[in-house]
């Protein structure tokens, strides 16, 4: 039965969707079944940024009851499953956000649905925190990104669901940790170090888990989904070159 997480932030710009696709890629890795669901309803760009066009039916047609919730699963290349939105600006037109609560029907397939919520603290953004089983809060270190994700922590607990922990994103190693758990009131998850190979990556519309699992960013992010998967210690494999992972991840290998 699924656990499912919310990935909710107080503002847009902090790598939200960057930290939803690489999780959901690394729980993969842990040989966890996922589902990946792009609930950014206003701005959905998941299947755009993994340049995933094999889908005619997506979310809106889901709570817009134009599609049944098994038609909108698609498979990706990279180990998990995806619930993509759709960028029509016409399907934001009479959707019904009450239809995400039968996203629980899914549990029972799936060791992980991970929500890639709307960024900010919006309607959108409570109607997947309340079918969560928990939220993660992702922030950058600096104090407006801290402030608005005390907001984001506030408004997760007044719905009644438990914050899991913080992911500080964009870390360096003169932030003192401890502070800012003081000032968040929140454990700290994880951190994801500053990685020159994240717009890479995000060029060639490859997770960077998949593109170049050994980058800095990668190993911070496998770290955080063991911590989620309880996987104390993984035992290290050789890794293929980029070149093969890339040709893989592609299906052309």
């Amino acid at each position: 039965m699924a656990e499912v997480y919310s990935i909710i932030s107080g503002k847009g710009g902090v790598g939200k969707t960057f930290f939803s696709i690489n999780l959901a890629t690394s729980l993969s890795e842990l040989k966890r079944k996922v589902l990946l669901v792009d609930a950014n309803i206003t701005s959905p760009n998941i299947s755009i940024i993994l340049k995933i066009k094999n889908f005619e039916k997506t979310l809106h047609d889901f709570l817009k009851f134009k599609a049944n919730i098994d038609e909108i699963i698609v498979k990706t290349p990279f180990g998990f499953d995806l619930i993509p939105g759709s960028i029509k600006i016409e399907d934001l037109i009479d959707i019904n956000l009450d239809r995400l609560d039968l996203i629980s029907k899914l549990r029972k397939n799936y060791d992980y649905i991970i929500l890639d919520s709307s960024a900010g603290l919006g309607r959108e953004t409570y109607s997947t925190i309340k079918i969560s089983d928990e939220t993660i809060v992702i922030t950058n270190p600096e104090k407006p990104s801290l402030m608005d994700a005390i907001r984001a922590i506030r408004t997760s607990e007044i719905l009644g669901i438990p914050v899991k922990g913080v992911v500080i994103n964009r870390y360096k190693e003169d932030i003192n940790l401890s502070k800012v758990e003081i000032i968040l009131g929140k454990s700290i998850l994880g951190t994801i170090r500053e990685d020159e190979n994240v717009r890479e990556s995000f060029n060639l519309g490859i997770p960077l888990i998949s593109y170049l699992p050994e980058s800095p960013a990668s190993v911070d992010i496998l770290n955080i989904a063991r911590k989620i998967a309880k996987v104390e210690e993984v035992e290290e494999e050789k890794r293929p070159g980029i070149l093969e992972r890339i040709l893989k991840v592609l299906g052309w290998r």
